[in-house]
């Protein structure tokens, strides 16, 4: 079973990853221009500005780490944010697109790292496309998990009818997540271990 909030946190490091914290570099503010776009570093200070840029593939205006909405409205040529309101849209983001994914799959029969690959396919291509691609029938069926994972590194990976690269190594990423048990923590062991000694131990006395 999934445990939600530990696969929050799997989906948002992908996510981070591939999508970074692009910024339109001021004086040059011609947001179409590739240029004047460069990618702050993952940590920094939270007042950093972060302006919006215009997405070469999508053909669309985005902020952050890939936002394309802002205040509930798309995101436009003259937006302008803090890095740290760059990262609590990113972490809403994720929420809201976990929400999604739990209304399409069942979280109790995947692993964390199966439903942050989920969460991750949402947040880049959207629940919507998410819910009409294979994936979802593939989970549904009981398919292998080698199946479903082939099955992602095959899906969404155009942008207007075009193959991106970038989608191309995001969706080998997430079809290799999707295939990586999630170990039992050293911690269970320990707590286990305490757990019986105390036990042996009541039973001496």
């Amino acid at each position: 079973m999934a445990n939600i909030n530990r696969s929050i946190v799997k989906a948002v490091k992908i996510i981070a990853e591939f999508e970074g914290l692009a910024s339109k570099t001021p004086p040059c503010m011609d947001a179409r221009r590739g240029y004047c776009l460069k990618y702050l570093p993952v940590e920094g200070p939270g007042t950093d500005k972060v302006y919006s840029y215009w997405d070469r593939y999508a053909k669309i205006y985005t902020i952050g780490w890939g936002s394309i909405y802002l205040k509930g409205r798309r995101v436009t040529a003259t937006d302008v944010i803090t890095r740290a309101e760059a990262d609590q849209l990113l972490i809403d983001e994720v929420k809201e697109k976990e929400a999604s994914v739990r209304r399409l799959v069942d979280y109790k029969k995947i692993n964390d790292n199966q439903y942050a690959t989920l969460i991750s396919i949402a947040y880049n291509a959207g629940a919507g496309n998410l819910r009409s691609s294979r994936i979802i029938p593939a989970i549904k069926n009981n398919l292998p998990v080698e199946q479903v994972a082939n099955i992602i590194k095959d899906s969404m990976i155009t942008s207007r009818g075009v193959v991106v690269p970038g989608l191309i190594a995001r969706r080998k990423k997430e079809a290799a997540l999707y295939l990586t048990p999630v170990s039992i923590l050293p911690g269970f062991f320990f707590a286990a271990g305490l757990l019986t000694f105390l036990l042996f131990k009541r039973k001496r006395k």
